[in-house]
């Protein structure tokens, strides 16, 4: 029965995720099910998800033949095995949510702020190694000249990468797409709600800097309205 719930979990995702993803990623989704190794099953089926003879690792991207996903979600597979979409966009938007609450910051990568002029440079907002950081990333970026900060932009791309990750960027990117596929339930509204006071600017500024969601106040709106 374990082994059914894990089966269904895993290609739940797979059926319902906005974009494919690693499997990292996936685990991270599923929050690390303890009494199911979702590398291990990824690599037991690696003929189903994979092209050739690949290994199969935590940085691969499952995908899946069409024709399989789409037997999945049809009434001719066993009922125990059925993907049912609906079922998995509440946990899903779940879990973006909770990656988002754990890793949702205040200037994640160091940019600009009106909080950190050169007048304020003596005067940190946390006083940790990681602010310190960030406060010489400010510092050395005002350094420069118009021209030289425009050559920067390769560096905020790896700054991005690195501080928000994969998991972080999908959830920001497609939490709303999760919630929109979930009935509102009192808890989910109560999650919505305590995201819009906690964590509402955070987010724009995740968006803003993953370059793949459009305009944040689209999804700002819709978010407001469901919650």
């Amino acid at each position: 029965e374990e082994y059914i719930l894990g089966w269904r979990a895993v290609f739940g995702v797979l059926a319902v995720a906005q974009s494919p993803q690693t499997i990292s990623t996936i685990i991270t989704l599923l929050r690390k099910q303890e009494s199911f190794n979702v590398l291990h099953f990824f690599r037991r089926i690696s003929s189903i998800i994979t092209s050739g003879l690949q290994p199969v690792n935590e940085k691969t991207v499952p995908r899946p033949h069409k024709s399989f996903m789409d037997y999945l979600v049809s009434n001719h597979v066993d009922p125990r095995l059925r993907i049912v979409r609906d079922d998995f966009h509440p946990p899903i938007a779940i879990s973006c949510f909770k990656i988002m609450d754990s890793s949702l910051h205040f200037n994640m990568t160091g940019h600009f702020t009106s909080a950190w002029f050169p007048a304020t440079w003596t005067s940190v907002p946390h006083s940790d190694e990681q602010s310190m950081v960030r406060l010489e990333n400010v510092k050395r970026l005002w350094d420069l000249p118009f021209e030289s900060y425009c050559t920067e932009e390769a560096w905020l791309d790896e700054q991005r990468d690195g501080r928000l990750g994969p998991p972080l960027i999908y959830s920001c990117d497609s939490f709303l797409y999760h919630l929109s596929g979930a009935i509102a339930t009192p808890s989910l509204i109560e999650i919505c709600r305590k995201f819009l006071f906690e964590h509402f600017l955070f987010w724009i500024e995740a968006v803003a800097l993953s370059y793949t969601t459009g305009y944040p106040m689209d999804q700002a709106e819709l978010l407001t309205s469901l919650s």
